[in-house]
């Protein structure tokens, strides 16, 4: 294994002025050993301020007595200022870029070693940027520690970059959040678990990649699979101090998910809400043909589910209605109009049929008066206020001739954003409890985020 150390030069090298103790560059080189040395230090200039290019010659020179094995090569930094990180990171990358081809020419397995304590603050900053994205693969950083501060013989400790790689899977799962991409969250939870410097992060994570794995189910409606798992992180949790608010989302999740769990055939609600929200959150993530698609479900659950509270209509098979009088009615008015049925035949009624029956035969005010209801739609450049009923027939056309339906036309962002805007119309009007469920709905961006903000305390 050939070892070799990069290194930039500092004002404290080789000898420290303040300890007259060895710098950081001859103290690594005494512990590592090194085969080869890579001095980077600041380049001689007429505008350069703080060049350490003489430090280095020195360096070079006394290394002989530190690590005489050790081959030491000078590449200096062209640099009007070490400190503008800027300018810096450019110029570094494109000089480790040549050490390391330089290296690999050998053929020879290598480690390489970087001295973080020499130069600028700037300067060690690089080596975290390059080590940590991989541009300068499987690093090693040292830190040389201030004779005055640690016990003697004891000077030189190894930098563990995890810390910085846990801030970065916590970074990428916060930009994740906006666009609910939970199964991307589930992994990146997962590999903070297993590089996690921390025992309570760990843990925390482990439960973190269960909740978004069953986050994903619940997005997918697999409702029974995400309240299994759900459940199982909710029991772990019941009764805890630390989860604070957290472990309250948790439960509300939960105890919302049982009610979507049985997965009915019929609409409930609370089913309706969770398709409203899960329509949002295929807008957040540009899904613009799933957006309409679950509005489309929305507005069609929502008619079924007013003839059945209010009219005792059955619309999926009109012969298992719980209102007989009304049964009769709704098929006199169908053979009326030439519909014929066998005794034993299921009469089902499609969502342009059972609105027209609303509007038209039963003469519901209510309904229709709920259809004359303003609303703003989304226009390219501008608002249009027009009645709800006028929106529910636009969408209904961009719909059929999409890929949605029957056509091949793309879904656009304003016809996604109509559908839910009628979807959210329609909720609060029809549903007794629609404001309060919409409000309390338990899968929202600020909830998950709490949850997040755990995992980040921990």
């Amino acid at each position: 294994m050939m070892e070799v150390l990069l290194s930039f030069v500092g004002n404290q090298d080789p000898i420290s002025e303040k300890t007259n103790e060895p710098g950081a560059i001859l103290t690594l080189c005494q512990e590592i050993k090194p085969d080869i040395v890579y001095l980077l230090p600041t380049a001689e200039g007429p505008d350069v301020a703080s060049a350490t290019e003489a430090n280095a010659l020195m360096s070079k020179d006394l290394l002989k007595d530190v690590s005489p094995h050790s081959a030491c090569y000078i590449r200096p930094l062209t640099l009007a200022d070490p400190t503008d990180f800027q300018e810096l990171l450019p110029c570094v990358k494109d000089t480790v870029k040549k050490i390391i081809s330089e290296i690999q020419k050998s053929n020879l397995k290598t480690r390489i070693h970087l001295n973080c304590s020499s130069g600028t603050p700037q300067m060690t900053a690089c080596w975290y940027v390059l080590a940590n994205s991989g541009f300068i693969p499987a690093a090693h950083l040292w830190q040389a520690q201030n004779p005055r501060m640690v016990t003697p013989g004891k000077r030189v400790r190894e930098i563990r970059l995890n810390f910085l790689e846990e801030e970065n899977i916590l970074s990428r799962i916060n930009r994740c959040l906006p666009e609910y991409l939970f199964e991307v969250m589930a992994a990146e939870c997962r590999e903070l678990q297993n590089i996690s410097l921390y025992s309570g992060r760990r843990i925390r994570a482990e439960l973190m990649a269960m909740i978004f794995k069953a986050y994903s189910f619940w997005d997918l409606l697999q409702y029974r699979e995400a309240y299994q798992r759900l459940a199982a992180v909710e029991r772990r949790w019941r009764n805890t101090l630390d989860a604070g608010e957290a472990a309250d989302v948790l439960h509300k999740q939960v105890a919302f998910l049982q009610l979507l769990e049985p997965e009915q055939e019929i609409e409930t609600p609370e089913n309706l809400v969770d398709i409203y929200y899960n329509a949002r959150r295929c807008l957040a993530r540009q899904d613009y043909t799933d957006t309409l698609a679950r509005f489309w479900r929305i507005y069609e659950g929502v008619i079924y589910y007013w003839l059945r509270e209010k009219w005792g209509l059955e619309p999926q098979d009109l012969n298992k209605s719980k209102n007989p009088k009304n049964r009769e009615k709704i098929l006199g008015i169908l053979t009326s109009r030439g519909f014929t049925f066998r005794s034993q035949r299921q009469v089902m009624l499609n969502l342009h049929l059972a609105t027209e029956l609303l509007q038209k035969d039963l003469q519901d005010r209510e309904f229709n008066k709920i259809m004359q209801v303003p609303i703003k739609a989304q226009r390219s450049n501008s608002v249009q206020e027009m009645q709800l009923a006028e929106l529910l027939d636009e969408l209904r056309t961009k719909r059929n001739n999409s890929l949605v339906a029957h056509g091949m036309r793309p879904v656009s962002q304003e016809d996604a954003i109509n559908g839910l805007e009628a979807a959210r119309t329609i909720l609060t009007l029809v549903l007794a409890r629609g404001n309060e469920l919409l409000a309390t709905y338990p899968l929202q961006e600020e909830n998950i985020r709490l949850l997040v903000k755990l995992l980040a305390d921990s």
